[in-house]
């Protein structure tokens, strides 16, 4: 146990370590909003199973409960199954948020929220390949996944800024008049609005070239940045609990800040996550 755990984490404990607690902080505040909320996977499954609406929410929480059950003892035996599962369950609600439309920013959710279900994805690659006594070299898949879902992350809410979302738009008013305590008209955050859509689509592409370190980091900072804001849109206990949710937006572009250093690395920086990966050799 102790050789599989080594395997997992030597590897890159820094970029790794960010990974999973970030991951850790995003299921929790998941597992917390579902059981006070409910989740878009719950009221699909009321609306569209026609099962009474509090059977169905208390059917969400439960699938909820049994994955987070799932979960935890994977983690401990190092399994991935746990992980799979959780991926599943953020993907069906993100889904499940496209489906039921309803407000500005559910036809953009898939891509949007790419970093939220890769996240477990890419945990349980490492998982599978830490078991079978793998090294994980920087041009394997999991960190390469990743990078597109980042890179997706990034564009669409470039593309979402570009259509003027409501929310983008609230949230600059609202930052330049309380905190700042500068008026800022609706026109006006429009034309930010623009910028900061050209810089998330630039960031975005940007990344896939290899060539851009830098791009990473900034990406970290502006993600979390951007989740914070959630708290001015809801500053109650739920807009805490959105942030938590958001926090692979900063936390991926900071692994993979960590990941692509270039002191120490066999491989070069400059390797695009779109290159071709070799594949395993034989015996």
């Amino acid at each position: 146990m102790a050789s599989v755990a080594a395997g997992f984490w030597d590897s890159d404990k820094k970029s790794l370590t960010i990974l999973v607690v970030a991951f850790v902080v995003q299921w929790l505040a998941t597992l917390l909003t579902v059981w006070l909320y409910g989740s878009s996977l719950g009221k699909f499954i009321w609306l569209n199973l026609k099962l009474p609406e509090q059977l169905a929410f208390t059917l969400d929480k439960a699938i909820l409960m049994v994955i987070t059950a799932v979960l935890v003892v994977s983690l401990h035996r190092r399994w991935a199954a746990g992980l799979w599962l959780a991926a599943i369950w953020i993907f069906s609600n993100t889904l499940a948020t496209w489906l039921q439309g309803g407000s500005f920013g559910a036809p953009y959710s898939v891509p949007a929220h790419s970093v939220r279900y890769v996240l477990p994805v890419a945990l349980a690659l490492f998982m599978l390949k830490s078991r079978k006594g793998r090294q994980i070299s920087l041009v394997d898949w999991p960190f390469r996944i990743l990078t597109l879902a980042a890179s997706a992350t990034f564009v669409t809410h470039g593309l979402e800024a570009l259509a003027n979302h409501p929310v983008f738009k609230d949230y600059i008013i609202r930052f330049f008049r309380e905190w700042l305590s500068i008026r800022v008209s609706e026109s006006r955050s429009e034309h930010l609005l623009l910028l900061i859509g050209l810089q998330d689509i630039i960031l975005g592409i940007g990344i896939l070239t290899g060539k851009f370190r830098a791009f990473f980091l900034y990406m970290a900072c502006w993600g979390f940045w951007t989740a914070g804001l959630r708290i001015l849109h809801s500053p109650e206990a739920g807009g805490f609990l959105l942030v938590f949710i958001r926090v692979a937006n900063g936390s991926v572009p900071l692994a993979l800040y960590f990941w692509r250093r270039p002191t120490g690395c066999k491989k070069s920086i400059n390797s695009s996550p779109l290159a071709e990966v070799p594949g395993p050799k034989l015996p």
